[in-house]
């Protein structure tokens, strides 16, 4: 809805408007925190140039908003990039994202949670447990019919945030993804492939279908940045495609996380 809005010349007081709400509901709907009406909805669509199927798209998907859960409580208390890239995982039908030093946000075990935002910010215990919900609330995706890749570095599978209590468990957590969700593959991204200009952070890239442009955000420890621009989500997923191909294949990176999990043990109790 925002990228729409936007592209139009909109403000999210004029849809406010044109349904008769105030100003921060429509905030609420842009970070996936409210889903519209059926008749609120219509109202807002009226208003944009869209075509017809376009039209009928976005009121199946307006339908399905209504389905989902809300948001956990105190998740307000979370950055608003967090919140609207919840918002976007939601609507996208295909996820990608690399990260270089920590297990994804998307495949956290909650001790690891916990562990890898002290290691960014000095969290309240009320913050760090609305963390650990919203985290919990994003996992829902992976359990839909969605296309999801994660090429992981190798680093964050051999570093020990939260203790080597915490990490058998969360590669265990891992290990039952892989042979869960046959929608999701992780490939494990040797160090040697880390000169990769994605392997900077954590990249996000975003895809949903010919509804809405693709998007591709950018984390930076609390915060983080989103692009649309086309020239860079482009060059964005031909990245991803080239680090699929220089990581470990699927098979290669579940024996490579099953050795490293079967290998911790005997460290904790060095």
């Amino acid at each position: 809805m925002r990228r729409l809005r936007l592209r139009q010349g909109l403000t999210q007081r004029d849809l406010a408007e044109a349904i008769e709400c105030d100003e921060s509901q429509m905030s609420k709907v842009e970070l996936g925190e409210r889903a519209l009406k059926r008749l609120e909805l219509t109202a807002i669509l009226a208003m944009l140039t869209i075509d017809d199927a376009e039209r009928s798209e976005l009121l199946v998907l307006g339908d399905k908003a209504r389905e989902l859960p809300t948001s956990p409580r105190n998740a307000n208390l979370l950055p608003r990039t967090l919140r609207r890239l919840a918002s976007y995982e939601a609507d996208a039908s295909e996820i990608f994202c690399t990260t270089t030093a920590f297990i994804p946000e998307l495949l956290r075990v909650p001790d690891y949670v916990r562990a890898a935002a002290k290691t960014s910010f000095t969290p309240t215990r009320t913050s760090l447990d609305a963390l650990v919900d919203f985290t919990a609330h994003r996992q829902k995706v992976l359990y839909q019919q969605k296309r999801i890749w994660f090429g992981i570095g190798e680093y964050a599978l051999k570093d020990r945030t939260g203790g080597s209590l915490c990490m058998p468990e969360q590669l265990r957590f891992l290990l039952d993804i892989i042979d869960a969700r046959s929608n999701v593959r992780v490939q494990v991204v040797p160090i040697a492939a880390m000169t990769h200009p994605l392997l900077t952070g954590v990249v996000t890239g975003l895809r949903f279908g010919d509804v809405v442009p693709d998007v591709v955000h950018q984390s930076s420890f609390e915060d983080g940045t989103f692009s649309e621009n086309v020239t860079v989500t482009r060059a964005c997923f031909r990245a991803f495609a080239t680090l699929r191909r220089r990581a470990m294949s699927p098979e290669t990176s579940r024996q490579f996380i099953a050795r490293r999990c079967a290998d911790l043990p005997e460290q904790a109790g060095e």
